[in-house]
């Protein structure tokens, strides 16, 4: 069987991605790379209890306005949202390197694995309506 995990997009309200400046440890997924907060389910966790405790282990807040999108398996059945914050919301860097938020035509110059630009592009190209602020 294999594992679930959790991933999401962050959004603030000056249209801009949230990444993750990963860790450059050989033991983590796109190590080195800017990707997407999230990670593996717990034994009996949800979908959105992972990617809740995930985003707070990683920064620090509770993150409240979320949307589940889709699912994808392919490294593992992995359960993709939408997050949206207020641009001034400090998050912490408790896991990676630093946390920054770029506008979507930055992303062509950032380092970022090719499994999580397809879903940023999807996010993008499909899902970007579901918040009027955004």
């Amino acid at each position: 069987m294999k594992k679930k995990a959790s991933c999401i997009v962050i959004l603030n309200d000056k249209r801009e991605i949230v990444l993750q400046k990963r860790s450059n440890n050989p033991n983590i997924f796109f190590s080195g790379y800017w990707g997407m907060f999230g990670g593996a389910a717990l034994e009996n966790e949800s979908a959105e209890e992972c990617i809740k405790r995930e985003f707070y282990e990683e920064t620090g807040y509770n993150i409240k306005e979320i949307k589940y999108l889709f699912q994808i398996e392919e490294h593992c059945i992995e359960s993709v949202y939408l997050g949206f914050i207020k641009s001034e919301t400090i998050l912490k860097c408790y896991e990676g390197e630093r946390i920054e938020a770029f506008t979507f035509s930055e992303l062509s110059q950032l380092n970022i694995s090719e499994y999580h630009r397809k879903i940023i592009e999807n996010v993008k190209k499909n899902y970007l309506y579901m918040n009027d602020s955004i």
